[in-house]
């Protein structure tokens, strides 16, 4: 059985997606303080997920590495 805090991996990647829009980028420090109940790792398959999905673009790399929503996602919501 999961925990109180447990999210569903589409909510986890939604939440994701979210904080990335709404700061411009999102960091693992910050998934790691905005979603505690969440292993680290599973925070960092979910942003390899959006990334291969092409929602989320990475920038830098190790511990440098920050994600920024998709470019091509960013023309696609001006649109909508």
């Amino acid at each position: 059985m999961k925990g109180a805090g447990w999210l569903a991996r589409e909510e986890r990647q939604a939440r994701i997606l979210a904080i990335a829009a709404q700061n411009g980028r999102v960091r693992m420090a910050d998934l790691r303080e905005a979603m505690p109940e969440n292993h680290p790792e599973t925070l960092r398959l979910d942003c390899a997920a959006l990334v291969w999905a092409g929602l989320l673009d990475a920038v830098g790399t190790g511990r440098g590495r920050v994600y920024v929503v998709a470019e091509k996602q960013e023309k696609g919501a001006r649109r909508g």
